[in-house]
């Protein structure tokens, strides 16, 4: 529970950061950035009780432990790092791409398991070391694919 609420408060400070105080064409006031910073808190927490509610009934259908659906949001955690390594160790990577690939990655890493662990037989299921490798290696593709095309950053193809 610590995890997920300071996840939740750090990408509610993220956002409010980058998205009100980047994008706002007029100075904004701290009560105003300090107002939107909660609401995104609570939209945040919204959404992860509602992802985990989902978690539960979808589970009731199949054999779920704990540690299957932790490995399960552990592996999008893998496409963090990817973005951030890049960001990190490149000087070309552009936020553009990097989000993109936060998206994409994040995507397939959430709806591999229902493919290849759970609407598979127990007998015939990979194991969840594996699940979060194809979102990490298509997150990486494309972070430093897309930002070497972005064209916002000197030394790009485009």
């Amino acid at each position: 529970m610590s995890t997920i609420s300071s996840t939740v408060g750090s990408l509610s400070t993220v956002t409010t950061i980058d998205l009100v105080q980047r994008f706002s064409r007029n100075q904004v006031a701290h009560d105003q950035v300090l107002r939107f910073g909660k609401w995104c808190t609570v939209a945040g927490g919204a959404i992860t009780l509602s992802l985990a509610t989902g978690l539960v009934y979808a589970g009731k259908q199949t054999e779920t432990t704990v540690l299957e659906v932790d490995k399960v949001a552990g592996s999008l955690w893998g496409v963090l790092l990817v973005v951030f390594l890049a960001g990190m160790l490149t000087r070309w990577a552009t936020a553009r791409a990097a989000f993109v690939a936060l998206l994409v990655g994040i995507c397939i890493n959430a709806t591999l398991p229902w493919f290849f662990y759970y609407g598979t037989p127990p007998a015939e299921r990979i194991s969840f070391a594996w699940v979060g490798i194809p979102g990490m290696g298509v997150a990486a593709l494309v972070v430093l694919v897309g930002s070497r095309l972005d064209g916002r950053k000197p030394g790009n193809l485009a």
